[in-house]
């Protein structure tokens, strides 16, 4: 097997098990937490979607804009992409 593939191999274990933390702390925090006002919910569930909403744009921004730009010209990629 070459390093190259074991490298990948260790890179998803350990965004997995950092994703398994982040959940388990979570989770601690929920059943520490057992009352939580309606204010509060709302700002963590505002939070927690645009941070969503953020990482989702972050990833199709580049892909969109390098597809526009073979048809279009730079400006109208970037109003297009804008928009």
């Amino acid at each position: 097997m070459t390093s190259f593939a074991s490298s990948d191999i260790w890179l998803a274990f350990i965004m997995t098990l950092v994703a398994a933390i982040s959940t388990f702390m979570g989770a601690m925090t929920s059943l520490y937490f057992r009352k939580v006002n309606q204010v509060t919910l709302s700002v963590i569930l505002g939070f927690a979607a645009g941070i969503m909403i953020y990482t989702a744009f972050m990833k199709l921004m580049p892909d969109s804009i390098s597809i526009l730009s073979s048809q279009l010209s730079y400006a109208q990629t970037k109003i297009t992409s804008t928009v």
